[in-house]
Order: C-alpha cells, then sequence, then structure tokens
C-alpha cells in the first residue's frame, strides 16, 4: 500500500509531542500532539521539505515491484501449465508450453551455442555465471 502526503500528515499531527518539547511554551502538558506544532499545511510544507523525492521514488518502487511479481507469476503458471500438458497430452506438448512462454520474448536458446558448450548443464553455468557476475558488478542499494 503507498502511503501518501496526507497519510504521512495525518500521522505528524497525531504525532504524541515529547514532554520535554514545549511548542506553547508551557512544559509537561500530556495528551499534545503534533496539531501543537504546525496546522496540517504547514505540516505538509515541511515534509515536502524534508522527503524531497522519496515519496515518488517510492511509488516507482512499488510499481516496479508489483510489475516483476505479475511477471514472475505469469511464468509460474506457464511452467504449471507445461507440467500439466506433459502429463496429460505428452512431453512434446508440455515442451511447445515452455518454447512458446520463452519465444514470445525472444528468449529461446540457440541451440547451437548451447551444443558448443556442451550442452543443457553447461549453457546453465554459463549463463549463471553471467548473471552472479551481473549483479557482483551491479549490487542493489
Amino acid at each position: 500500500m503507498t502511503t501518501t502526503m496526507t497519510d504521512l500528515v495525518n500521522r505528524f499531527l497525531t504525532w504524541p509531542v515529547p514532554a520535554d518539547v514545549y511548542p506553547d511554551g508551557t512544559p509537561g502538558q500530556p495528551g499534545r500532539t503534533g496539531t501543537n506544532l504546525m496546522t496540517a499545511q504547514q505540516a505538509e510544507a515541511m515534509l515536502t521539505h524534508v522527503l524531497g523525492d522519496v515519496l515518488t521514488e517510492a511509488t516507482k518502487s512499488e510499481r516496479r515491484a508489483i510489475a516483476f511479481g505479475d511477471i514472475v507469476q505469469s511464468q509460474v503458471v506457464a511452467m504449471r501449465a507445461a507440467v500439466v500438458a506433459a502429463k496429460l497430452e505428452g512431453l512434446d506438448v508440455g515442451m511447445q508450453w515452455i518454447a512458446n512462454t520463452l519465444e514470445g520474448p525472444g528468449h529461446l536458446p540457440d541451440l547451437e551455442e548451447a551444443r558448443a558448450l556442451g550442452g543443457a548443464q553447461a549453457l546453465w553455468d554459463k549463463e549463471t555465471a553471467e548473471a552472479e557476475a551481473f549483479r557482483a558488478a551491479h549490487p542493489a542499494p
């Protein structure tokens, strides 16, 4: 769930002010909240200044995570369908599901390259090493 500026302002305005903070010059008044410090408009201006582009970037990041999740879900559903097809209709039909899933976005492997490398395991090893090297060179923040 995306946190909005309104959510942040409301949280600030309901924040219990610590007893040693005297926004009105009177110490020790329990039950005071952020509303003793500023209005909603002032709190929004302050939070906008403090956060800068953080909320925008968080929203983009959340959208990317959802998109990646959708991609993984789609791939899992396709692989499940491939297993069902292989068991009910034959291995060739099951493999066709996998081939179709890879062909659409252009990810079918080069069979001659795989053969030259030594087969499926060698292709897996090469591509996994490349992915790991890329990730090492581009670590997540």
